[in-house]
């Protein structure tokens, strides 16, 4: 029961349990230093971070990352990429997003 592998977003630590974790999502591109439009589907990731926006003229859903990256509070600048953590809810830099899903990573034992 020590062995664990890894796919699609899913850990499998022995035959019976099965730990689910969310993935680290990659922006391309900040729209502005306090917010990013989203789509429908990351609105609930945003919602449970405490991090949705709604109710501006330009979109209906923002993901707001005016605290900057969640490690060093460095500011996401507009055109910057980043990513948000959506286990822990968590905006990153692009540098310590890397750190972070590679640090998550299962290995085997």
């Amino acid at each position: 029961m020590t062995a664990l592998r890894s796919g699609s977003g899913r850990a499998f630590i022995g035959p019976e349990v099965l730990v689910t974790r969310m993935p680290i999502l990659r922006f391309e591109a900040a729209d502005t230093t306090e917010r990013t439009q989203i789509g429908e589907g990351l609105v609930r990731f945003a919602v449970k971070a405490g991090r949705l926006e709604t109710g501006r003229e330009e979109g209906r859903y923002f993901l707001q990352h005016a605290d900057g990256c969640g490690v060093d509070g460095e500011r996401i600048r507009p055109g910057d990429p980043f990513a948000f953590d959506t286990d822990t809810g968590e905006i990153l830099c692009v540098g310590h997003a890397a750190e972070r899903a590679a640090s998550q990573r299962p290995t085997a034992n």
